[in-house]
């Protein structure tokens, strides 16, 4: 392949996560990621679309001779794709998320924790990046993020008398702040909570006309994950309900769980991720200890800020990623430091277009690799209600 092979949108077709939690079919209607991309959901939950070169879910590159993993066409023409002075792997990535089931509590290792998480545990933490992480709702959307005010937490708690011996267990053992809370719940005797667990969904499900919105949480989580301690974090951290196009900006170490809905993530090229409960997967305490922040939220829900009409943009906390949301008009594709870009239709048609080349068509479900070798770049919509995703660095 000559260099102007890769001066050139190539199309891309990202990897598919099919995890438990993923959204499942609902009568008629297909998955959100199966019904994008036109495919038979054969039943199966569809969690998350990966449109990146991280080895655990490389996408793969077409238009070329062959089609190419994305994590190798970087290694094979690093200056071509990522550009000629950036560092030797693809910068960003990029996904759908759509659950249909809680996640587990978690966080992300800063960049110091994840080198050390890496260096010491590498089958368990398969990179060395960080990972703060924007996501930009899609549709409706709930999530856990950040811990609510200590005075609220235990306001809460005191109301369930079943939580008698993790209160006092807390006052009498751990420091009074959010962190010594969660450590006097993992504490607890593992048969001694689960008992707590069963006694205060029992005495819950009692007060149907007296239930706090963390209540009827805890009731769902711990139907979801029977005696799993991550359902007591309904209590702990704060519920958020986003609208399209609003937006939960996750810098490393905050203490989150995404509960239903689909929205785009968009992170560093990281795949790390620290958890506590609600999962079936490893739980590493030790670490979660080490890497969360359990100091209050301070989270807001972001809109974005509109660069010009049809353009949203939004930041991912402490990175050089750009994340613009494209509605219904011509847009030249930026790239802030001249690297590669990722455009994904979500909806609608548009075509792209580059010089001396003629427009490519772009239909909903498709996806597209900008290398840092295409210099300019253009994406315009041709049919009302075109929404598109812009990624790049």
């Amino acid at each position: 392949m000559t260099m102007s092979a890769y001066a050139q949108f190539l199309p891309l077709t990202g990897a598919v996560c099919h995890y438990p939690w993923g959204s499942r079919r609902q009568g008629r209607q297909r998955p959100y990621i199966a019904e994008l991309l036109n495919r038979d959901d054969a039943a199966l939950p569809w969690a998350e679309l990966w449109l990146g070169a991280h080895p655990a879910n490389p996408a793969v590159v077409g238009g070329l001779n062959t089609a190419t993993g994305l994590d190798a066409l970087c290694q094979q023409h690093p200056a071509e794709i990522l550009g000629r002075d950036a560092e030797p792997q693809f910068p960003f990535l990029l996904k759908i998320l759509s659950c249909g089931q809680p996640l587990s509590i978690q966080c992300h290792p800063d960049s110091r924790d994840a080198r050390r998480l890496h260096q010491e545990n590498p089958q368990l933490y398969r990179d060395a990046n960080p990972k703060p992480e924007t996501l930009v709702a899609v549709t409706e959307f709930r999530a856990l993020a950040g811990f609510r005010p200590l005075p609220d937490i235990t306001w809460e708690l005191n109301r369930i008398t079943a939580f008698s011996p993790w209160q006092s267990l807390w006052q009498s053992d751990f420091p009074h702040d959010c962190r010594g809370l969660c450590q006097a719940l993992f504490a607890l005797p593992q048969p001694a909570r689960r008992s707590m667990l069963q006694a205060a969904n029992r005495e819950l499900q009692t007060r149907s006309d007296d239930r706090s919105p963390a209540a009827g949480l805890f009731l769902q989580l711990a139907a979801a994950a029977p005696d799993d301690p991550g359902a007591a974090f309904a209590f702990l951290l704060q519920e958020w309900r986003l609208q399209p196009g609003q937006a939960l900006l996750l810098p490393p170490r905050q203490l989150h769980a995404y509960l239903h809905g689909t929205g785009i993530e968009c992170m560093p090229p990281s795949d790390n991720v620290i958890r506590a409960g609600l999962t079936r997967k490893t739980v590493d305490l030790d670490n979660f200890w080490r890497c969360a922040d359990f100091s209050a939220s301070g989270l807001e829900l972001s809109r974005g800020r509109m660069l010009s009409p049809g353009r949203q943009s939004y930041p991912v906390p402490g990175s050089a990623i750009g994340l613009e949301i494209l509605c219904d008009g011509e847009f030249t594709l930026h790239r802030p430091s001249g690297g590669p870009g990722i455009l994904l239709l979500l909806s609608g048609r548009g075509e792209l277009c580059c010089p001396g080349a003629p427009a490519l068509p772009a239909p909903a479900g498709s996806a597209w690799l900008c290398p840092a070798q295409l210099l300019q770049g253009t994406f315009r919509t041709l049919v009302p209600g075109t929404l598109a995703v812009w990624a790049s660095v």
